[in-house]
């Protein structure tokens, strides 16, 4: 049992990386980021979070099922259908429009964070990664336990890969990285 007290307002991340080459040229690169958005201390990222998807409209239609404290991440990049990336939050697409402006400023400046976090900030508790949330939260419909039988790997090493600092900061690299192409695409 983790003994460990979270003084961020995150915890049990998680990130995974998917390629599926389907012969089109690019290949479409999917990238995931899973976390537990809390309100502790001086970080209130639950609350800023709900904030600012009700600023832009978007509500409870937005919310994490079925756990509205998680936020689920995914970019895609790939071949000529969508050589920008998308964004997906809790798998549903958040296309850049003005009134998307400030969740799109919420989730870079959370990728920031994600990415400067110190390996001893990072809190995820053994009962969710060793749990049925763990495994099915991170690769929507997807358990991890089953792509690690699949692929003869470990499941502990599966999720101890999935939910480790390094992962999740690699995660939100890439994520930060392709919302700012979007941005750049939409200003342009």
């Amino acid at each position: 049992m983790d003994n460990k007290i979270n003084f961020t307002g995150l915890q049990n991340m998680g990130g995974a990386f998917l390629t599926l080459d389907r012969g089109k040229g690019r290949p479409i690169r999917t990238n995931m980021l899973l976390a537990n958005l809390t309100d502790n201390f001086d970080d209130k990222d639950l609350t800023e979070y709900t904030d600012v998807l009700n600023k832009c409209g978007l509500g409870q239609n937005y919310e994490f099922k079925p756990d509205r404290t998680f936020i689920h991440l995914l970019t895609q990049t790939g071949d000529s259908e969508f050589s920008v990336p998308k964004l997906y939050l809790n798998q549903l697409e958040v296309v850049p429009q003005k009134k998307t402006m400030p969740l799109f400023t919420y989730l870079a400046k959370l990728t920031r964070k994600i990415i400067n976090m110190e390996d001893k900030d990072f809190f995820v508790t053994d009962e969710f990664k060793f749990g049925s949330e763990g495994d099915s939260y991170v690769i929507p419909g997807k358990s991890i336990m089953a792509i690690s039988a699949f692929n003869g790997i470990d499941n502990e090493l599966m999720l101890n890969q999935t939910y480790s600092p390094l992962t999740s900061r690699i995660a939100a690299q890439k994520i930060n990285n392709d919302i700012q192409s979007q941005m750049v695409d939409y200003f342009a």
